[in-house]
C-alpha cells in the first residue's frame, strides 16, 4: 500500500479504501506479519484477469511477478472495513 500511495500520489485513506474493496471482491489477499501487511493477487484468479492486470502493469511500466507480495506497515494498511490498520 505504501508503494501505491507514493506511486499514485493519492491519500493513504483513499488507497486503503480501494485495497479493502479489492480484497472484499476477491482480487487481493493479505497476510499480516508483525507490523507489516503483505498484499498479493488472490489465488485462483481466472487467466483473463491475470492478463488484464499484466497489460495494465505494462502500460504504466510496472510489472510484478504473479505471486509477489507487496508490504506496508500496518499503520498505513486498511482492515476489511477500509479503516487504517492497528
Amino acid at each position: 500500500m505504501c508503494e501505491l500511495h507514493g506511486a499514485l500520489g493519492e491519500s493513504q485513506p483513499k488507497v486503503s479504501r480501494h485495497l479493502a474493496q479489492l480484497r472484499s471482491c476477491g482480487l487481493l489477499t493479505d497476510r499480516r506479519q508483525g507490523q507489516w501487511v503483505y498484499y498479493s493477487l488472490a489465488p485462483g484468479l481466472p487467466g483473463w484477469v491475470i492478463e488484464i492486470l499484466g497489460a495494465l502493469g505494462n502500460a504504466v511500466g510496472t510489472t510484478y511477478p504473479e505471486n509477489a507480495d507487496r508490504s506496508c506497515p500496518t499503520d498505513c494498511a486498511a482492515d476489511a472495513t477500509g479503516q487504517p490498520g492497528e
